[in-house]
């Protein structure tokens, strides 16, 4: 496998600064430009209203990342204070949380671990429940804007039959829980 880098993002003193759809996209759209435009592929991400999960490739995008990185933050931070109004103060906390990634079992549990977030926060019952992240995309899947799939998805696939299965049994929570899901905006 290829290394990959799990990096994470909060905000200064856990504030909420995804809260609207529009908050999502516009960081989705910052993302985008700021890594794909410079060849850096997104294979995981988690977007939570006060930090995000990305899962990037690491040979040769060290600096990348971190300079892009900074210029998200930066851009996300003056484009709100526009919309929203408020002083100059910085959105996000300053540096990211790095972890580098050389296995297929630590890349496996970081994938799990970024996919479950908003499980764990009580905002979706499945990763598939919750919209601004990369679980969609990988099991069930629908297109998404900034995902790259994966070289590790070939390999962790269900076989035909399971994924059918798994597909109806998300399509029954999907159903049953319609009322009981609690979107983050």
């Amino acid at each position: 496998m290829l290394p990959a880098v799990h990096v994470a993002m909060r905000t200064s003193d856990r504030k909420k600064v995804l809260v609207r759809p529009s908050d999502f996209y516009y960081l989705m759209a910052l993302l985008a430009e700021h890594l794909h435009e410079r060849g850096i592929a997104i294979y995981r991400y988690c977007l939570m209203q006060n930090h995000i999960h990305l899962l990037l490739p690491l040979i040769g995008f060290e600096s990348a990342i971190r300079r892009e990185l900074g210029l998200v933050k930066q851009t996300f931070s003056r484009g709100r204070r526009l919309r929203v109004g408020g002083t100059g103060r910085h959105n996000w906390a300053s540096g990211l949380m790095w972890k580098e990634v050389h296995d297929d079992a630590y890349y496996a549990s970081v994938v799990a671990y970024i996919e479950n977030n908003p499980v764990e926060a009580g905002l979706a019952k499945e990763p598939v429940l919750y919209r601004w992240s990369s679980a969609r995309a990988y099991t069930l899947g629908l297109p998404d804007p900034i995902v790259t799939l994966d070289h590790w998805q070939e390999a962790a696939a269900l076989s035909r039959a399971e994924d059918l299965t798994h597909l109806l049994q998300v399509r029954r929570v999907l159903a049953m829980n319609a009322m009981d899901y609690r979107p983050s905006v």
